[in-house]
């Protein structure tokens, strides 16, 4: 209860802390801290944390954002919020710092088809098509990494799970 009371309204008002190493505090934390929670709590308060970090200036910060959520998604009480995670995980790799389409690609995306696949087999195999077209008419591109092999990986990323 502590960490209810105490720790997360800390983390709420160091969101948009001037300085960045604040902001990856909050995002590392929000992962750590999910399993001391109430389940309400994971999918309201700390998801709205994430979703805030998730658009963050700094590269590092939203990097730990996608890290962390892929750490919150398997403790969540049950599916209600996957389309806001899947929205999430979208903006994500579309990010133009390829280590957050990275760092989304090898460990959200996998833990979302497998969190996902509790809805249903079809979400799999639609969440693997979106995220194809996405990476082929993105414009804002991931520069160090060719969208054929993004495209490649996240099929077999969905294929795996």
């Amino acid at each position: 209860m502590r960490t209810e009371t105490e720790l997360l309204p800390q983390c709420w008002e160091q969101i948009n802390h001037m300085y960045e190493e604040r902001r990856l505090l909050v995002a590392q934390s929000c992962g750590e801290l999910a399993e001391f929670v109430r389940p309400e709590i994971r999918d309201s308060l700390i998801l709205s944390i994430v979703q805030q970090l998730v658009e963050d200036s700094a590269t590092v910060v939203r990097e730990a954002a996608a890290h962390n959520l892929a750490l919150l998604l398997p403790l969540f009480p049950n599916t209600e919020k996957y389309f806001k995670v899947e929205e999430l995980m979208f903006q994500l790799i579309s990010d133009p710092a390829g280590v957050v389409g990275d760092t989304t690609l090898k460990e959200l995306v996998p833990v979302l088809v497998k969190w996902g696949n509790k809805l249903d087999h079809i979400l799999r195999v639609q969440l693997s098509h979106i995220l194809m077209f996405q990476l082929i008419s993105d414009q804002s591109g991931i520069h160090h990494v060719d969208e054929s092999h993004r495209a490649c990986q996240i099929v077999d990323v969905t294929r795996m799970s």
